[in-house]
């Protein structure tokens, strides 16, 4: 029972929704941890912690928050949420490192992303494949990802676009 933070994955995310690196930055994560930990299930993944800029520090982008949190909450492992995020709550003084990180919240109001966040949630509480299952790429370029979770009989299919356009012809997908 031990769960180490997945410091790899973080940084796959904040590159590819933070500074616009290509999806396949988190493929390549998943792939990377999936053989570096026996117990890749096990490990606690995030978006922002105390120790580093929020996520909204980076890339003040609301819309690419809310692909990273869906990602982290659809990913394996443990996700673990840094109190605020759910709020937008940010201070970009000096780029929002520490103490600029943790700003005390003034107030709490029910935001797309903590709704996002409570839907995923309830979602990944009642769907084995998102708790237990094995990671799938099914398909993927610079900026859409879709994967697979599966878990005995349970499948929940995840397709994600970072791009501008709403629209993407996907060929090729079995």
């Amino acid at each position: 029972g031990i769960s180490e933070l997945d410091f790899y994955m973080n940084k796959a995310m904040r590159d590819t929704f933070g500074y616009g690196v290509s999806m396949t930055a988190l493929d390549a994560a998943v792939t990377k941890t999936g053989a570096d930990y026996k117990y890749k299930e096990n490990m606690v993944t995030f978006l922002d912690n105390h120790d580093m800029p929020r996520f909204l520090s980076i890339n003040n982008n609301n819309t690419q928050l809310h692909l990273a949190l869906t990602f982290l909450m659809t990913l394996r492992g443990t996700p673990c949420l840094f109190y605020g995020t759910e709020q937008y709550l940010h201070n970009d003084t000096n780029g929002g490192g520490d103490p600029y990180n943790r700003p005390m919240m003034n107030s709490w109001n029910s935001t797309t992303a903590y709704s996002l966040i409570s839907t995923l949630s309830n979602i990944r509480q009642n769907q084995p494949a998102l708790q237990f299952g094995s990671h799938q790429q099914r398909w993927m370029n610079d900026d859409v990802y879709i994967y697979e979770r599966r878990f005995n009989g349970d499948v929940v299919l995840v397709a994600m676009n970072k791009s501008a356009s709403n629209w993407y012809n996907i060929s090729g997908l079995y």
